[in-house]
C-alpha cells in the first residue's frame, strides 16, 4: 500500500502552490482534482485577473509562490501588468490567459513529479484518534481509498474539514455569471462580461435570495438562471459574442472553517505576532491583513491544514482571503504546515523562520 506524506484535495491555485510547496520540502504529494484542468475559478472558473499582490499604495506585500505563479500567468498571452506600477499610481495585478496558466500549473505539477488524481471527487474520510488516516475517492474506476501522513484541504468548500465534523461558516453568493468575448480582438485580451451581478454584487437580480455552494439545489438554481440570463443578455444585444463559458459555478465564498483563530474587521491594519503571512484588500487601498497562524488549521483534528478561499475568517476579511494571490500564500504556508508536523517541528518561531527563508513576507 503506497503512502503519501501529502494530498491536497483541490487543484486550484491554493492546491497547485501547495502541491509544489510540498514537492520543494521533499514530501511525496498527491493532488486531488475533480475536474480535468487546474486553476479552479482563476481557469475552469474565468476568473481571470490576478488581483494585486500589493496594498494599493505603491508597496508590495505578497512574494514567494504567489509572485512565480503571477509571473507564470503572464508567461504565454495578453498581460496588463504594468512594470512602472507602483511609480504610475497602478497596482501589482494582471488579466491572463486562463487556459495557458491551466497548462502551465500542470506542467508545473510534472516537472515536480506531483502525482494528479484528475476527475477524481472525495466523498469520506477516514478517522483515527484525531487524526486522518486516508481519503475515499469516486472516480471512473469506482471508489478508493488514498492514504497520507498529512492532508491539505483546498478544495473552496471544505470538505476534509466538514467530513471530519468541523464546524465551517456558510457563504452567501449573488447571482453572476461571468463570461469572455474575443469578438474582433483577435489573440488579444478578450473582453470579460458579467450577467447578473458584477464582481461587488451590483446587478443581483431584485427580490433573488443569495446562493451556497453547499446546497445542491442553489447549485441547480444558480447554474439554470445564471446560463439563462447570459443567453438573454446575447439575444438583447448587452453581449454581442460569448466565446468562452465558465466549467464550475463562480461561488466566491462557499465554506470557512472554524479554525484556531478566525480573521475578521478586528483585524484590519494590525500587527499580529503569529503572523503568516500579511495581504492587501484588493477593494480597498491602504487596507491589510497579517494572517495568523491559527486561521489554517484547527486543533480537532491533527494532521489538516486550509488553504485558499476556506481558511477561518469573516466580514471584510474574508472578502480579502478569496483571491488569487491569498491562495497562493496560504498554499505555500500549508506545505511547509505539512512538512513541520512530520518532523515533529510543529513550533511557530520554527514555521516563521521558514517563511521567512521562502521571502515571504510577515508583517506590513
Amino acid at each position: 500500500m503506497s503512502i503519501y506524506d501529502v494530498i491536497i484535495v483541490g487543484g486550484g491555485v491554493a492546491g497547485c502552490s501547495a502541491a509544489l510547496s510540498a514537492a520543494k520540502e521533499n514530501l511525496k504529494v498527491c493532488l486531488i482534482e475533480k475536474l480535468s484542468l487546474l486553476g479552479g475559478l482563476a481557469t475552469s472558473g474565468l476568473i481571470n485577473w490576478y488581483e494585486p499582490l500589493c496594498d494599493g499604495n505603491g508597496k508590495q506585500l505578497i512574494f514567494g509562490q504567489a509572485e512565480d505563479f503571477f509571473n507564470l500567468a503572464l508567461k504565454y498571452g495578453y498581460s496588463t501588468y504594468d512594470s512602472n506600477w507602483s511609480i504610475n499610481g497602478k497596482r501589482k495585478s494582471s488579466w491572463f490567459n486562463h487556459n495557458l496558466f491551466a497548462l502551465s500549473l500542470n506542467r508545473l505539477m510534472i516537472e515536480n513529479d506531483i502525482y494528479i488524481e484528475y476527475e477524481s471527487l472525495v466523498t469520506d474520510v477516514i478517522i483515527e484518534n484525531k487524526t486522518i488516516k486516508g481519503i475515499v475517492l469516486e472516480n471512473i474506476e469506482g471508489k478508493k481509498v488514498i492514504y497520507a501522513k498529512t492532508f491539505i484541504d483546498a478544495s473552496g468548500n471544505a470538505i476534509l474539514f466538514r467530513k471530519s465534523n468541523i464546524d465551517v461558516i456558510l457563504g452567501e453568493n449573488y447571482l453572476t455569471y461571468a463570461t469572455t468575448n474575443y469578438l474582433n480582438k483577435g489573440i488579444g485580451k478578450p473582453i470579460f462580461k458579467y450577467s447578473g451581478a458584477n464582481a461587488y454584487g451590483k446587478g443581483h437580480p431584485k427580490n433573488l435570495k443569495y446562493f451556497n455552494g453547499l446546497k445542491q439545489s442553489d447549485i441547480n438554481e444558480y447554474l439554470t438562471l445564471a446560463q439563462n440570463l447570459a443567453l438573454d443578455d446575447f439575444e438583447n444585444q448587452r453581449i454581442n459574442d460569448i466565446s468562452s463559458l465558465p466549467s464550475m459555478p463562480q461561488f466566491r465564498k462557499i465554506a470557512a472553517i472554524c479554525g484556531q483563530y478566525t480573521l475578521s474587521n478586528k483585524d484590519k491594519n494590525k500587527y499580529n505576532v503569529d503572523s503568516i503571512g500579511v495581504i492587501g484588500a484588493f477593494y480597498k487601498s491602504g487596507e491589510y491583513f497579517e494572517i495568523p497562524l491559527g486561521c489554517l488549521y484547527s486543533n480537532k483534528i491533527n494532521n489538516l491544514f486550509a488553504a485558499g478561499r476556506i481558511i477561518s475568517a469573516n466580514e471584510d476579511a474574508w472578502e480579502a482571503i478569496r483571491t488569487i494571490p491569498v491562495g497562493i500564500l496560504t498554499g505555500e504556508i500549508c506545505g511547509i504546515l505539512a512538512k513541520s508536523y512530520l518532523t515533529n517541528s510543529f513550533k511557530l518561531d520554527l514555521i516563521q523562520e521558514k517563511i521567512i527563508n521562502r521571502d515571504i513576507k510577515l508583517h506590513y
